[in-house]
């Protein structure tokens, strides 16, 4: 998958007509922070138009052209398809309910949306597991839907619930939403993850974009160190994280 950014973004307020709706560019995928207008019902001027304060963004991705608005927030707004730690607090003979942000709306996670799950073999979560899934569908006035395998071909996919094995010890960072898509998506310039592997810190990381990203080594002082390091790196620039990096390294390793 190749991924090409522009190199012009705008800053875009509230209510503002889209820069690449006024050049007539072709959009695919609407990302968060657009809202399409439906003036009329065969989509014949229909204006994109901005709903948060933030930096526009278009990119390509394969043969699709994608927009959204960048801005940082703690508050999550379930979007289709985005990856996201779920907290179990409720199961029922259908689904298990699940919390994905702090005083928002609950979700539901059916069993069917488990790989190989059968009406015998249901997966048994308790109440205060972390999952690791995927929003699959977004209703109206209905709780949203999440998925713990890709629809496409019935596969894992690295979802499903988050634990430490016997000996690990793992943690739970909350942090902002743009932190979090930073570390998901933009692997190529923002290279924090790779650079705690060069230090010879061995550990497992899942990335949700609801603002919470979990941690799990095989030792407490390395959970801590990592969960120090990506906690202090989120409000700094990126030409700092080195001298982070040695600091927590140097106090909790060495």
């Amino acid at each position: 998958m190749s991924i090409e950014f522009e190199e012009q973004q705008n800053l875009i307020l509230p209510g503002d007509l889209l820069e690449c709706e006024k050049n007539n560019k072709i959009i695919h995928i609407l990302g968060q922070g657009i809202y399409l207008t439906y003036d009329n019902m065969l989509y014949h001027n229909n204006k994109l138009l901005a709903t948060n304060a933030g930096i526009e963004q278009y990119k390509t991705i394969g043969s699709n052209n994608v927009c959204n608005i960048e801005y940082n927030s703690k508050r999550y707004i379930p979007q289709q398809g985005d990856y996201v730690i779920a907290t179990v607090t409720n199961s029922y003979s259908t689904h298990f309910v699940c919390s994905i942000a702090n005083f928002s709306n609950t979700v539901h996670l059916p069993y069917a949306n488990f790989p190989q799950a059968t009406k015998k073999n249901r997966p048994k979560y308790e109440n205060g597991d972390l999952v690791y899934c995927r929003v699959k569908l977004l209703r109206k006035n209905l709780p949203a839907e999440l998925e713990c395998m890709d629809s496409e071909t019935g596969n894992k996919d690295g979802f499903g619930i988050l634990e430490a094995e016997a000996g690990r010890h793992s943690a739970v960072l909350n942090c902002s939403l743009a932190y979090c898509r930073e570390l998901l998506f933009n692997d190529k310039e923002f290279l924090l993850l790779t650079k705690l592997v060069k230090n010879n810190l061995g550990f497992e990381v899942a990335i949700g974009v609801n603002g919470k990203i979990w941690i799990c080594t095989k030792s407490l002082t390395e959970t801590l160190c990592v969960y120090k390091i990506l906690e202090a790196c989120e409000k700094v620039n990126r030409s700092e994280h080195d001298g982070i990096i040695e600091k927590f390294v140097k106090e909790f390793i060495k």
